[in-house]
């Protein structure tokens, strides 16, 4: 079985509708879909925006329905030129870009784990090359890249430069690390894939009603080439 984590319900509705043997599970608030997309057994969910949330709900998920590994999709802002609107990042590895603990004299970033500093979050390298070559096979440009991700919106010049500076990021959002760090401990592969919602350059936007579904679209394309 493999789980696929959305914060919004756009980016998971796709996948809902394509479900063969459809049932549903509610478990500490979050409703989990069961089902086969292709010929693979699946558990999709909407796991809510910010960490907290996605951590919750990718924890209940690896308890309960024990996956073999969890994707999560959704958007992402670019923090790089190599990523444009509609370009799609697969995480190499994540980071937490709000966490701070230099004044206890820890590199900034790090988080404590297990009585470790763990500065960076991996994901898995064999579900990142089966996501980059799916998108190949379905003509969607895809790129390798670190996420940040954060309790925040980041949307400001001077915010976006922080985290580059700082962590060498190519895209934020608001869950991915968090669900890698749930991965993290339970010892289960983790990838994150999301589609570019803006670029570097102020002057190139898309108007986000006519971004989201067109986003959706085509992560739903990546995964559902990964399942076959």
């Amino acid at each position: 079985m493999i789980g696929i984590l959305g914060a919004m319900q756009a980016e998971v509705d796709g996948l809902v509708r394509e479900l063969k043997d459809h049932e549903e599970k509610t478990v500490m608030g979050h409703t989990y879909h069961l089902g086969k997309l292709g010929s693979r057994e699946v558990v999709v969910a909407r796991c809510g925006v910010g960490k907290v949330n996605a951590a919750v709900c990718a924890q209940t998920m690896l308890l309960t329905f024990r996956p073999e590994a969890l994707i999560n999709t959704g958007v992402a802002g670019s923090l790089s030129d190599r990523l444009d609107i509609l370009d799609v990042a697969v995480a190499t590895d994540a980071v937490q870009h709000d966490y701070d603990t230099t004044g206890m004299g820890e590199p900034v970033g790090a988080l404590s784990i297990d009585g470790r500093l763990v500065t960076t979050l991996p994901c898995d390298a064999a579900w990142r090359d089966r996501l980059l070559k799916a998108a190949e096979a379905v003509g969607v440009k895809a790129v390798p890249a670190r996420v940040a991700s954060g309790d925040q919106f980041i949307t400001s010049r001077d915010a976006k430069r922080r985290i580059v500076e700082t962590f060498a990021a190519e895209a934020c959002e608001m869950e991915g690390a968090a669900i890698a760090q749930a991965c993290y401990l339970a010892g289960v592969p983790c990838a994150i894939l999301r589609a570019i919602s803006d670029s570097t350059d102020d002057d190139h936007f898309m108007e986000y009603t006519e971004f989201l579904p067109k986003a959706v679209e085509r992560t739903h394309r990546i995964l559902m080439e990964v399942v076959k």
